[in-house]
């Protein structure tokens, strides 16, 4: 289980969203609330996460490791 995030690093983290995307995001974050997704792809799959979006499903990009 994820750690306790902080309300100001959140706030300082999403600062330039809508007051009700935060409360999403700090749902996300905590574990309250997940977005299921049909696949991940890395930064160097870019296109085939694209094609994949398009034709429908959820994808996660990663862009670190």
């Amino acid at each position: 289980m994820r750690q306790p995030v902080r309300e100001a690093t959140l706030m300082r983290r999403f600062m330039w969203l809508p007051r009700r995307n935060v409360s999403a995001a700090e749902m996300v974050v905590s574990g309250e609330m997940s977005v299921p997704t049909a696949t991940e792809y890395g930064l160097e799959e870019i296109g085939a996460a694209i094609v994949h979006a398009e034709k429908g499903g959820k994808v996660l990009l990663k862009v670190a490791s």
